[in-house]
């Protein structure tokens, strides 16, 4: 497997080369026009090449909170034969076989730290457009990117209708068999990737018109690039290489949808485990929280997860929740954000400086709100390339931030310093978990709600946020973080959510310096401007969180009927936990429903040319 790496230093995608278009066709997906090739599991007459292969499935016997998966699907080119009726055997021959391709892992209920232990596979299909319509979780590039920093190189394959693979080979089945083994192909889905080049410090990226173009590694930060307005579209970029990086690969985020997405390049492999010297060392016995069975954890949240008409509770107030002023390593001045702020429309502000607790009440205004809170951290480990589970970086930011107002409430200090709570003794001896839940419990007694912030920025997996009490919910999106190339925080709420744990989503814009200013927010239903009702709706959770898609009701009748209404759209996702959603198409979509059963937890994300908007989760 090793020998089909594309590593840095090999040439990469280079225009002009030889390109084939094929598609993954599973089951009964419709057949594109235009084809030079598929990959199938029947004969699909009309195409000048049919690869075609047989389903396999296998079930693990005796799951364990380390390896609760439900089920592995792949699709086999060529001899499957497992010696025995072993999971290791079963990867062992797919290895084997002339072809094998993972199917839809992450909606087959697999987690990303699941690929710590797993290998053999060649494709992984990190993208499942049938599953994104059933409401599953069909998009499943968060698991690639852990096989991937797992040490196992594989290569990520799409399917959907729309979905094309841009084969960089000469015609034959030899030929496109080993140009997909080794990675040599692109793919697209209305955005093209033309050219990809190195040089010793820089991937440089041409493609078709689009929004966005990202640099992403989930060892370390990325990069990302788009037009300075956010208005226009752009056909290329020069973006750095983290030095730390294990491997990046390109996406591409076009419009209406459209995408394009690169193979990982190699920076470094092999990986030399080694050990490596911190100042706070993980205790990885202590960090896991191993999820066997779906519980009912105890997030702030929970106690208002039967509000059926949550964004009914009166007016609309539009405000920021994530922001740092010159109190810790910002730009602007508090009194500089709040004019910023309100000349864009906003009407309130979390104060959220690192590690300092700032009380608000100095900049309380009759038109604006400000809301005290403080960003804290705990970490251990490291971020270096040739990290091992044993030695990576465990790495915590939370907002703290004051949402309930009453008299009763004892508030923490003005100025109080959050790294005071724990001595460095305790730090050496106790496990980052520890000081997280530390953090939770402490802000939480004084009437905040607290948010896991920008966990894919932070390297998290989804498990290493599974499992705290008290904590209210996580970014799904983080403005500062896009120019890392690690904004979206979705995958973790999906996993979360469908995990037992009643987590609110938002949308920040963790603003430093201007650039990342009005990225990302939270629309609040609340009665009156001011910070006792804002912060009631969002301990309640009476909001959505958009980077500029916009909500109008999310409700749900007592015949269990659930409605989503939205400014026009071009897609709307319901998805229930457990089974099947829904997902619309269309050019101007304003209105889906869905018909859930008592005891049904949904959830739903809305897609428009202004952006993305996501709902907080309802129990029917």
């Amino acid at each position: 497997m090793q020998e089909a790496l594309i590593r840095i230093t090999d040439p990469l995608v280079t225009a002009g080369d030889p390109v084939l278009c094929g598609a993954l066709l599973i089951g009964c997906a419709p057949t594109p026009e235009g084809l030079d090739f598929c990959i199938s599991d029947r004969e699909i007459p009309g195409i000048p090449l049919c690869i075609r292969g047989e389903i396999f499935e296998f079930f693990p016997e005796n799951p364990t909170p380390e390896n609760p998966a439900r089920r592995y699907r792949a699709l086999v080119v060529g001899d499957f034969s497992p010696a025995d009726d072993t999971e290791e055997a079963w990867f062992a021959a797919l290895s084997r076989a002339e072809l094998s391709i993972l199917l839809s892992p992450m909606a087959d209920g697999q987690m990303a730290e699941t690929w710590h232990t797993r290998a053999g596979f060649h494709l992984y299909e990190a993208w499942n457009d049938g599953e994104i319509l059933a409401g599953r979780r069909g998009d499943a590039r968060f698991g690639f990117d852990s096989a991937l920093r797992a040490a196992h190189p594989a290569f990520m394959i799409a399917s959907g209708e729309n979905v094309r693979l841009r084969l960089h080979a000469a015609a034959g089945r030899e030929n496109v068999l080993a140009a997909l083994r080794g990675g040599r192909f692109t793919l697209s889905a209305g955005v093209d990737i033309l050219s990809v080049c190195a040089d010793e410090t820089s991937l440089h990226i041409r493609s078709t018109p689009c929004r966005n173009i990202r640099l992403v590694s989930l060892d370390c930060r990325g990069g990302g690039a788009r037009d300075p307005e956010r208005k226009g579209l752009i056909c290329g970029a020069d973006l750095v290489i983290p030095v730390r990086a294990k491997y990046v690969r390109v996406e591409c985020e076009g419009e209406d949808g459209a995408f394009a997405f690169s193979q990982p390049f190699f920076v470094h492999w092999p990986y030399e485990p080694k050990l490596t010297e911190t100042r706070y060392p993980a205790i990885p016995v202590r960090e896991r929280n191993f999820l066997f069975a779906a519980a009912d954890i105890a997030t702030a949240g929970r106690p208002y997860r039967h509000d059926h008409a949550p964004l009914s509770h009166g007016n609309r107030y539009k405000g920021n929740l994530h922001n740092h002023s010159t109190r810790s390593d910002g730009e602007y001045s508090v009194d500089a954000l709040i004019s910023l702020y309100k000349a864009e429309g906003y009407s309130f502000l979390a104060l959220t400086d690192h590690v300092v607790y700032t009380r608000s009440d100095p900049w309380q205004r009759e038109d604006f709100v400000t809301l005290s809170g403080v960003e804290a951290d705990a970490c251990a480990g490291t971020y270096d390339y040739n990290t091992t589970p044993e030695t990576r970086r465990y790495n915590y930011h939370l907002n703290a931030i004051r949402t309930d107002y009453s008299e009763d409430v004892r508030e923490a200090e003005d100025g109080f310093m959050t790294d005071t709570l724990t001595t460095t003794e305790e730090l050496q001896a106790s496990s980052v978990r520890q000081r997280v839940q530390q953090i939770i419990d402490y802000y939480t007694v004084r009437g905040c709600s607290v948010f896991l912030n920008h966990p894919r920025w932070s390297c998290n997996y989804e498990q290493d946020l599974y499992g705290f009490r008290n904590v209210a919910g996580v970014e799904v999106f983080n403005h500062g973080a896009f120019f890392a190339g690690d904004d979206l925080g979705e995958d973790y709420f999906r996993y979360l959510v469908e995990n037992g744990m009643h987590m609110y989503a938002t949308a920040t814009d963790d603003i430093h310096h201007d650039k990342e200013l009005f990225g990302g927010w939270i629309v609040v239903s609340a009665p009156e401007l001011s910070r006792a009702s804002i912060g009631e709706a969002i301990r309640k959770g009476r909001f959505y969180a958009s980077t500029g898609a916009e909500i109008l009701d999310w409700r749900a009748e007592d015949s269990g009927r659930v409605t989503l209404r939205c400014a026009p759209a071009q897609e709307i996702r319901i998805c229930r936990v457990g089974g099947d959603g829904i997902t619309l198409r269309g050019e101007r979509l304003t209105e889906a429903t869905f018909d859930a059963r008592p005891g049904d937890i949904v959830f739903a994300r809305v897609r428009a040319k202004e952006g993305l908007a996501w709902t907080n989760p309802m129990e029917i």
